[in-house]
């Protein structure tokens, strides 16, 4: 993605990657137990925002 020189995407990317990491940081508060629904469906939603906007992004 940095080679197609997309400064919207590498930003995308970053935000994705902080998401990833608080979900990480979920994931080790609840141990075994389960991670609350809306925390799994915010990360999800990140990861289509950032697929569609690549695939956007690409288009062009």
């Amino acid at each position: 993605m940095v080679v197609a020189g997309s400064n919207v995407v590498v930003e995308a990317a970053t935000k994705l990657a902080a998401d990833t990491f608080d979900f990480v940081k979920l994931r080790a508060q609840h141990s075994r137990g389960l991670i609350p629904n809306a925390d799994v469906q915010r990360l999800r939603q990140a990861e289509r925002d950032f697929a569609s906007l690549v695939i956007a992004e690409l288009k062009l």
